[in-house]
Order: structure tokens, then sequence, then C-alpha cells
């Protein structure tokens, strides 16, 4: 039988995704199915020691910036982000480097036979999220990674990367966001976010700041016998600025104190993702019996880049793509965007996924909307295509919320280049944002020279 290429490769997989109508979230069933699935695959994922990390908001940055620390200080990195913006083969990283398309379809083709082996199994075969972070652990072993850097998909009491027994857990923040699985209250999505950290974990480390959930982190920390590290207590970020389109900040832990280091991005959220990201990928390496230089460390933020989230595409006309999908995310995002451009106001492109908190997402957005251009993305996500939320019903909740001209154009790239040729005329700015779904499909078509 001939060898799969690649895209013969992502169509098995894009038949891996639910159908319409029939999305599904695993629950129970879908760790067991994804412990099996590990073990038939020789439990990859025990070969090498790991930081696994969750939270509503700001996770892969914070993934992000500790891969590269690790990489900075010398270890062989590993890194599983999730979802991709436009290439699948991003949530499968090593050493800044996504896994090479040839890589990618041996590996997936050598692990077939024990997918359609569990079809017959009571736990029936894996998903197409767990064929894809199975496929992550699969590739680190083989690449004989040091250390590995994994995000979770979807909360973490059942999510798929929970079979992971990391060296350090990290819980960013908590917010109200997948409320329809996670619970209704930020205290139900603490308790299944932080079922990541585990006994037998060496350290926890989180951005949480609201006393109530940081007592109940404290006491699951105490009853599993983890050390829990918190932002402002054990670790945290003093003089945070923006300047010249990037954001310098202090950071100051029991260990450590670095002045003036550098996020290439004006984004000034991205500091306390940094500063949890030193602070985890200090514990790792602590353990390693590495000490990176603070000239290593500056490099590793130096050097960040941040795809999708308050990326600055283009400044004539002003373009900029963030997929914040949720109230914490888009009052994060307004807060920069007035502090780097004070009174500007945009064209708004934006789409959601179904389930949002559409009113809530439309309100903390309303302070830099000038005109709101409602669409939808047409990409596959993990739990299948009708988590779109339908263009005309967010058109609804956006006129109940917003007073601003609106357009419903559900097509994404007519909104996109409606935004753009109106922008280019006018000498007004564009923002992509809701859903990084959107901002995902939309930057793919973007000529590549505006990247």
């Amino acid at each position: 039988m001939p060898t799969a290429n690649f895209s013969q490769i992502l169509d098995y997989l894009q038949d891996k995704i639910p159908a319409r109508g029939k999305e599904k979230f695993p629950g129970e069933r879908g760790i067991q199915r994804m412990r099996e699935f590990l073990e038939r695959l020789g439990n990859p994922h025990i070969d090498y020691p790991s930081i696994h990390i969750t939270g509503t908001s700001g996770k892969g940055s914070t993934a992000q910036f500790c891969a590269r620390i690790l990489q900075a200080a010398g270890l062989h990195t590993g890194l599983h982000v999730s979802p991709h913006l436009e290439n699948l083969r991003e949530r499968i990283v090593v050493d800044g480097e996504m896994i090479p398309e040839a890589d990618f379809t041996k590996l997936v083709e050598q692990m077939k036979p024990v997918i359609e082996g569990m079809k017959v199994t009571e736990l029936s075969s894996p998903s197409y999220f767990e064929i894809l972070v199975a496929a992550a652990f699969s590739y680190f072993s083989q690449q004989k990674v040091d250390a590995a850097v994994v995000e979770a998909g979807l909360g973490g009491r059942f999510d798929g990367t929970n079979v992971l027994s990391s060296s350090v857990s990290v819980i960013t923040n908590v917010g109200l966001d997948h409320t329809q699985v996670l619970g209704n209250t930020k205290e139900e999505i603490l308790t299944d976010k932080m079922q990541i950290i585990k006994a037998g974990n060496t350290t926890a480390v989180t951005g949480l700041t609201d006393g109530g959930l940081l007592e109940i982190l404290r006491r699951h920390c105490l009853e599993k016998e983890v050390r829990l590290l918190e932002l402002g207590r054990d670790f945290g970020v003093e003089q945070v600025r923006v300047s010249n389109g990037a954001v310098y900040f202090d950071f100051w832990s029991n260990e450590l104190r670095i002045k003036e280091i550098k996020l290439p991005t004006p984004a000034d959220y991205q500091a306390e993702n940094a500063a949890v990201a030193l602070a985890a990928g200090w514990e790792l390496l602590k353990a390693q019996n590495k000490s990176p230089s603070e000239t290593q460390i500056r490099s590793a933020f130096d050097n960040a880049s941040f795809p999708g989230r308050f990326e600055i595409i283009n400044q004539d006309p002003l373009l900029i793509l963030d997929g914040a999908h949720n109230p914490d995310k888009m009052a994060a995002l307004v807060k920069s965007l007035q502090a780097a451009y004070p009174g500007q106001k945009f064209s708004v492109v934006f789409g959601l996924k179904k389930n949002k908190a559409a009113y809530s997402i439309l309100k903390a957005l309303e302070p830099v909307v000038i005109e709101l251009l409602v669409t939808e993305f047409h990409q596959s996500i993990d739990l299948g295509l009708n988590l779109q939320y339908p263009a005309s019903e967010l058109l609804e909740v956006a006129e109940k919320t917003l007073q601003v001209p609106m357009q419903l154009i559900p097509d994404s790239h007519q909104a996109y280049l409606t935004a753009i040729e109106k922008a280019k005329a006018t000498g007004s700015s564009v923002l992509v944002t809701g859903s990084l779904y959107l901002v995902g499909e939309l930057r793919s078509i973007i000529p590549a020279h505006e990247i």
C-alpha cells in the first residue's frame, strides 16, 4: 500500500472531527480513552518532564514564553499548543520549529493501526484532538526532548492533556468561558481546571489574584502536597510601561530580580503572562540543575512573537488581529488598545463561537469600536463545525448592545476586504477579533508581505 502524503493525512484527521450537530465533550470516557491510547503507543508522555498549563486567558502566550525560556537556557524543548491559527503543525513544535510535514505524516501513519484498532473497543477510537495531543507526545519522545511545555485544550479535569504528571502545573487565571462544559461560576471552572495539579507534582504556579479563588486553589494544593507559587506573593511584575510599541516591566521573585524586561508587543497584559511563565520555567530549570543567565532570559522574551494576539499586521492602514474570545480577554485587549492608541476607534470585524458570552464581550469592546462588521469563520474546529455563532443571531445581540453602524457580512473574507478598503479610503483602523478561529482564517488570506 502506498504511503499517504501530508494532504491525505489532513483529510484522515478531518474525518475525526464530529459532523454538524454531533459535537461532543468527551468527559470521563475521553480521559480513559486517552490513557488507553497512550498505553498502546508506549506511554511517550512519561519520557520527559513537563510544564502543564491551563487557564481561561493567557495560557497560549504563557506556554510560548515558557518554551522560549527553557530553550534559551539550553534545553531541547517541545511545545504543544491548542488551537492552531493556520497550520495544524503549529501544535507540535520542537525548539521553535514546527514538526515537518514528512515527520507528521509518518507519525500519524504509524499511529493509524492503534487508532483504527480502538474502534472496536468500548472506548471507541480517539478524537481529532486526542490524536494530535498523542502525536505531540510521541514526537517529543522521538526527538528526545529535555522537557515539554503542554497547553491544555479545554478545562483541566477531562482534557486530553491531563494524562500528564507534570513537574510544574500552571493556572494562568480563571474567567467565565466554556461555561456549558466547565461550570457557570468561576469557582466551578477553577475546580475543573485545577485538576491538572496532582499529587506527585513538584510545584504549581498561578496568575490568579482573586482571594476567594486563591483560597480554593490553596486548599487543593495543600491536599495534594504541592507547593503553590502565587503572582503578587511569591513573584510579580512592577513598573509596567508601554513605549515605542513594546512593553517593559521589572520581574521579581524570592530568587530572581530583573529590571526592564522587554516584550515586543504593545499589549501590557503580556507582562503578567511573561512573569507566570518565568516563575514556572525557573522551577523546571532548577530541577534540571540549570540556571539561565539574565541575558538568556532577556533574549527569550525580546525575540518572542504573538501570532493572533495583539498582532499588528499593518500600519497604513492600522490592522490588528487579536483572538479575544471571552469578556476578560476582550477587556484586556481594549485596555491595551487604549494605552497604545489613545482615542483611536476601530472598524471591527467580529465573529464568535457559539455559547460565548456575546453580550459581555461586545460590551467590553464598546469603548474602541466605531463600526461593527459581523461575520462567521468557516474553519473546522476540534469539536465540530456547528460551534459557529450564526452571524445573523450575533448581529441581533450586537444591535441590543452597541450604538454604532453595523453590517452583516457572513463571508469573513468579504468582511475583511470591506473593512480594509474603507480604512484605506478614510484613514481609519481595523481590528479583527472575537475568535482565534476567525483570526486564523483571515490571517491565512492576508498577503504574506503584510505579515
